[in-house]
């Protein structure tokens, strides 16, 4: 694997560790708005990583 691609790599790895955080932040907040706008939040950065090459969850499984 040459620089590149463990940069993507690694990239893509801290954009699911984020998604996934805000995702368990949006599962335990008790504001219904507060949950949604966490959850649109780990939606939009997930559709934006899907965008990007090299990101999608198919290179990434």
């Amino acid at each position: 694997m040459n620089m590149a691609d463990e940069v993507r790599e690694r990239s893509a790895r801290q954009l699911r560790v984020h998604v996934n955080a805000l995702r368990a932040a949006a599962a335990r907040a008790l504001d219904p708005e507060l949950r949604r706008r966490l959850h649109d939040k780990a939606l939009r950065l997930e559709e934006q990583s899907e965008q990007r090459p090299g990101t999608s969850r198919a290179s990434s499984a």
